[in-house]
């Protein structure tokens, strides 16, 4: 087969013209608003009924005739919050080799099925009245966000074509918010973030779970992981001709066949000979920069202690709450932005414009955080770069 690279540079072009079909639209919506709305719900379902769940290891720690000590339930707390991220390291650690071994249409539906065992585990929280239990159940729901972080991007690109790949993979940061949304609202006190509800609360995404496993053993596998990992060139053929709504996908066959030569290249190389290659270090170091940019821009801390930062003299928990509520609507505004505008835009300009916006809010937001308590007006203020900063994090994403 040639795979000439001038051949490769004459059929781009064409590539730019595709359009978004109706089977690829579907899969989207339905993967997306399935998988990473759950991510995104676990990722911020803790936080309001923070109280309740601290009351309930209060509970437990009496019932195994251990003292009430504040200091302690707070630890609980917070290691509960910490056990979720490292479920998600774990996870996340885990996709690579899922991914290759049972496919990423596999490693969703598994990841899926620990979502719907680790939802059951959480219902039965104020039932099994150990506060080890709710940590694990924690745990394991981290476990599947990591997963979910990574694995329905790894789809969403591969199934995507080039110039819609931007717009399509950003539908999952979309879902993310919705999910963070609908987890702020449902965990308010009027809805499931009562003493007798948080259990529900906290196990809702078994029914989105279910509802995957009914609907993604139907989904076709990457057409890159068929023919690469695979070599199953003619499924992926039939696969890309659902996607594409089109019978002719030859010139996508095409650059798979190159990608698979660039690939086996590159497999021949050592970890550290990957490192040092002349030919690979702009990109090392640009990833490198990006990822370490995005998770020390300090925006995490911001997203945890959002509620702690609203809460002031002027503003009791109740009304911080709508307030993050209100915060997440106009971040999911500005992702719907980003969606619409990252592959006209192009990335490097969106990237360059949430990194600056970051940097300067994150230090202006620390000034104004420690002088509202001598001049009033600036909470006003403080509540103002908060967002910005949120906006600006979510717009580099």
């Amino acid at each position: 087969m040639d795979l000439d690279p001038e051949k490769a540079i004459e059929i781009t072009p064409r590539f730019l013209s595709q359009e978004l079909t109706k089977p690829l639209m579907t899969m989207t919506i339905i993967l997306t608003f399935g998988s990473s709305f759950q991510y995104g719900y676990n990722l911020w379902v803790v936080n309001h009924p923070a109280a309740v769940i601290q009351d309930y290891y209060n509970i437990t720690l009496r019932m195994k005739k251990k003292e009430h000590q504040v200091n302690g339930l707070s630890f609980l707390y917070t290691f509960t919050s910490v056990i979720y991220s490292l479920g998600g390291l774990t996870g996340s650690l885990m996709v690579c080799p899922m991914a290759d071994t049972c496919g990423r249409k596999g490693t969703l539906v598994i990841a899926n099925l620990l979502a719907f065992v680790s939802s059951i585990f959480m219902g039965f929280s104020t039932i099994v009245h150990t506060y080890e239990y709710a940590i694990f159940s924690r745990l394991l729901s981290g476990v599947c966000s990591g997963i979910f972080s990574c694995a329905v991007p790894l789809y969403l690109a591969e199934i995507a074509p080039r110039n819609l790949r931007g717009g399509i993979v950003a539908m999952a940061m979309i879902a993310i918010g919705v999910g963070v949304l609908f987890s702020q609202i449902l965990g308010l006190h009027e809805f499931l973030g009562s003493k007798r509800k948080w259990a529900i609360l906290l196990s809702l995404t078994g029914i989105l779970a279910v509802f995957q496993l009914l609907l993604l053993p139907n989904f076709p596998e990457s057409p890159r992981f068929l023919l690469i990992q695979r070599k199953n060139e003619e499924k992926a053929r039939k696969v890309l001709r659902v996607l594409r709504d089109k019978e002719d996908v030859e010139e996508e066959i095409e650059e798979l066949h190159q990608e698979d030569v660039a690939e086996m290249e590159e497999k021949e190389l050592s970890v550290f000979s990957r490192l040092t290659y002349k030919g690979l270090r702009k990109q090392i170091i640009s990833v490198i920069l990006l990822m370490a940019g995005q998770q020390f821009s300090g925006v995490n801390a911001v997203y945890y202690y959002a509620e702690t930062i609203y809460r002031t003299k002027w503003l009791n928990e109740y009304k911080a709450r709508y307030i993050s509520i209100v915060s997440s609507t106009f971040i999911l505004l500005t992702l719907l932005f980003v969606t619409y505008s990252v592959d006209s835009l192009g990335r490097r300009l969106l990237i360059l414009v949430g990194f600056g916006t970051c940097s300067i809010f994150c230090v202006l937001l620390t000034i104004t955080q420690e002088l509202q308590m001598t001049v009033s007006w600036l909470s006003y203020v403080t509540y103002i770069f908060l967002l910005i900063l949120l906006i600006g994090h979510d717009r580099s994403r």
